[in-house]
């Protein structure tokens, strides 16, 4: 449910290679309505130009970085509203993340991210942009570009200090005693993914490549829990109008078929992951139970 605007404080964080596309977001700073934190782990990255945006070169693994960043800065979740981490290689400029970020507040969610255009590399087809929505309601937000509530983050933080690469989206939908309508894919905001997924060529941990599904399941098993996969279970049109159930859903998805003369994947490949994400919307359990002792974080 929608709620009333105040003045929360935004920052967006990006963990920032040489490569960076985050220049795209960093300048026009009259427009802006969040701080910037360039997170950078090669020494070629610049600063930020706004004296409150933030910077720090520290090399390594993405998700064991941010553990460290936060542990270290805990002063972020006092400071900041909501948080959100960007990947290095998204397309997507200060007007879209200004949007994101006033949408999510505006619907009192606790986690999401912007969907992806349909020339995007992806791993999910329900994050790719579907114009019926506004936004869609979901079990899953995946690493690439979430935004979180701070509280919601700093609850998320034991998890990333685990050590794993990726895991750690599997469970963050699932961090509060209440999860149902509290995490989104906002398709009212639409950035592009510019290269190849981990997911489908193999992440690099301890000296060699592992498959997603390898350190996935090990995660899982640490944490003792499991994921039956991503499922869109309601949204908001265009129009407003709420929309739940899981085959009004299913039917408002087929539209993305349409993605099949502008993705960067094998036509093949689109398909395969749009029928899951349809199979998943049809059949898959939501499972937005809070974890055992979530009340305690």
């Amino acid at each position: 449910m929608e709620k009333a605007l105040k003045s929360p404080r935004f920052l967006a964080i990006v963990r920032a290679g040489k490569n960076s596309l985050h220049e795209s977001f960093s300048a026009d700073l009259s427009s802006r309505n969040f701080d910037l934190f360039v997170y950078a782990y090669h020494e070629d990255v610049p600063k930020p130009p706004r004296p409150t945006d933030h910077y720090l070169l520290r090399p390594g693994e993405k998700i064991s970085s941010y553990a460290w960043l936060f542990q270290e800065r805990t002063d972020l979740f006092e400071t900041y509203d909501v948080i959100a981490l960007l990947d290095d290689d998204l397309a997507i400029d200060i007007e879209a993340l200004s949007t994101c970020f006033d949408i999510g507040w505006a619907y009192d969610l606790n986690l999401w991210q912007p969907s992806l255009t349909l020339d995007s590399y992806f791993s999910y087809a329900a994050f790719l942009q579907n114009p019926n929505f506004k936004l869609r309601y979901t079990n899953f937000v995946e690493m690439m570009c979430p935004f979180m509530t701070s509280e919601t983050l700093r609850r998320a933080v034991p998890f990333l200090a685990m050590g794993y690469p990726t895991g750690p989206d599997l469970i963050w939908s699932r961090l509060h005693e209440q999860n149902e309508y509290k995490s989104a894919i906002i398709d009212a905001v639409s950035v592009k993914h510019t290269r190849m997924v981990g997911h489908t060529i193999g992440i690099e941990t301890g000296g060699r490549v592992r498959s997603y599904d390898d350190i996935t399941n090990a995660f899982m098993e640490e944490v003792g829990e499991t994921f039956r996969g991503n499922v869109v279970y309601a949204g908001v049109e265009r129009t407003g109008k709420y929309v739940r159930g899981r085959v009004p859903i299913a039917l408002r998805t087929l539209r993305m078929f349409r993605g099949l003369t502008t993705t960067p994947h094998p036509k093949r490949k689109y398909i395969h992951h749009l029928l899951a994400s349809l199979n998943h919307i049809l059949r898959r359990p939501i499972a937005l139970d809070p974890l055992p002792n979530s009340s305690l974080f």
